[in-house]
């Protein structure tokens, strides 16, 4: 086992690396795009700007060998945060730009006029039922948030956790075989994050 974190420059790479540790879970960080593909499990952390991380891995050479990875080679891959993002089609921050779109779906930013803007701390996630995710998680346990984009468009073959923003209700969380995302930062939110981290490294075929 392997867990690759892809480093472009626009990641919480500290923090992950301290949970992974923490797991005693062997990690590396990927700087080239060769390394991907020799990884059992890939993280896409993110904090930022949608377009300019989009604009790093393009920079770096990062975008297809991810594409390739996840959709060829199967490997599982969790994004955390604008990590989570990234793996969708599209969103409007700093203009509209377009993601990976291994998973569809466009973020827009929360309403400011009717709650507050970003979203900032700890709120519960409730997945849909047979999540492997959530595997073993207690229901409703609360998570680490700080965003201000959320998921709108989605598609109808991805399971799903949600959580609440003042009175919305939103995607935190979706699973498809092998990509998974998380708009909360497990490696920020205790024992609870602890689990979950644990159940995406243990996932040796996809769900699904």
């Amino acid at each position: 086992m392997l867990v690759g974190i892809v480093n472009y420059g626009a990641g919480n790479l500290y923090s992950i690396m301290g949970a992974l540790e923490y797991l005693k879970i062997p990690y590396e960080l990927v700087s080239s795009q060769e390394r991907l593909s020799s990884c059992s499990h890939i993280i896409l952390p993110g904090v930022g700007s949608f377009r300019k991380a989009m604009e790093k891995l393009h920079e770096l050479n990062f975008y297809d060998p991810i594409i390739h990875c996840t959709r060829e080679l199967n490997i599982p891959i969790l994004g955390i945060c604008l990590g989570m993002q990234l793996l969708c089609t599209s969103s409007d921050e700093d203009g509209f730009t377009k993601g990976l779109n291994l998973i569809g779906g466009h973020f827009a930013l929360f309403d400011s006029s009717r709650r507050k803007v970003p979203h900032v701390g700890f709120d519960s996630a409730v997945p849909d039922s047979g999540s492997v995710l959530f595997k073993e998680i207690a229901e409703e346990v609360d998570f680490y948030f700080v965003h201000s984009y959320r998921l709108l468009e989605t598609d109808s073959d991805t399971k799903y956790a949600y959580s609440v923003h003042d009175g919305e209700r939103f995607i935190s969380a979706f699973e498809k075989k092998n990509i998974f995302g998380t708009q909360f930062h497990p490696e920020l939110s205790q024992g609870n994050g602890l689990k979950l981290l644990g159940n995406f490294v243990q996932l040796t075929t996809v769900n699904g």
